[in-house]
C-alpha cells in the first residue's frame, strides 16, 4: 500500500470514528440531557410549591384548628337528613314561625369528597324578624349549617307577615364503609 493510500485510509478511519461518535452523542447522550434537564426542573418546582405551602401554613394554621375543634362527626346520610330536619324544626318553632312545608331534597354525594351534604327544602311564614332571627340560628358554621337558597314574600292574606321559601344544607363527613 502506499503512502497516499494509507493517508486515506487513515483519514476515512477518523472520519468513521468521528460520525460514530456524532451519531452515539447525538442518539444517547443528548437525550439523556433532556431527561436530566427536565427532571430538574419538575424538582425545582416541587421545591418552590413546597417553599410556598411551607409559607402560607402559618396562616392555615387558625383554620386547621378551627376545623379540628368543629368537624362533624361520621354519620350516615340518613342520620344527617333528619337531624338538619329536626334542627329546622326546633329552631322554627322557637322562632314563632309556622312551617308549611318541608322536604328533603336529593343529598349531594360526590364520591372522593371529604364531605356531603344533607339538604332540605322548608317553606315557612310568620313575622319577618322571626324569619331573619331563625335564618341567623340555620346559618352556624359550628354546625356546617347553611342557607344556600331564600325567596320571600308577603303572605296572600296576612301583609304584616311573610312566606319564605329556602333550602338548608349541612355538611356531613360520610361513614367509611
Amino acid at each position: 500500500m502506499s503512502k497516499r493510500e494509507q493517508n486515506l485510509l487513515s483519514l476515512l478511519l477518523l472520519v468513521a470514528v468521528l460520525a460514530g461518535a456524532l451519531l452515539t452523542y447525538n442518539r444517547f447522550y443528548i437525550p439523556s440531557l433532556k431527561n436530566a434537564q427536565r427532571q430538574l426542573e419538575e424538582a425545582q418546582q416541587k421545591i418552590a410549591l413546597a417553599d410556598t405551602y411551607q409559607s402560607t401554613a402559618d396562616l392555615l394554621q387558625d383554620e386547621q384548628d378551627w376545623l379540628a375543634r368543629y368537624e362533624p362527626k361520621e354519620t350516615s346520610q340518613q342520620a344527617a337528613q333528619s337531624a338538619l330536619q329536626a334542627r329546622c324544626e326546633r329552631l322554627a318553632q322557637s322562632s314563632s314561625l309556622t312551617i308549611k312545608t318541608q322536604t328533603p331534597r336529593e343529598p349531594i354525594a360526590i364520591d372522593g369528597r371529604h364531605y356531603h351534604r344533607a339538604r332540605m327544602d322548608m317553606t315557612v311564614s310568620g313575622m319577618e324578624a322571626n324569619f331573619y332571627r331563625w335564618i341567623t340560628e340555620l346559618n352556624d358554621p359550628t354546625k356546617f349549617n347553611k342557607v344556600t337558597f331564600a325567596r320571600i314574600y308577603p303572605k296572600k292574606d296576612d301583609d304584616t307577615q311573610i312566606e319564605a321559601k329556602v333550602i338548608i344544607e349541612q355538611w356531613y363527613r360520610p361513614q367509611e364503609l
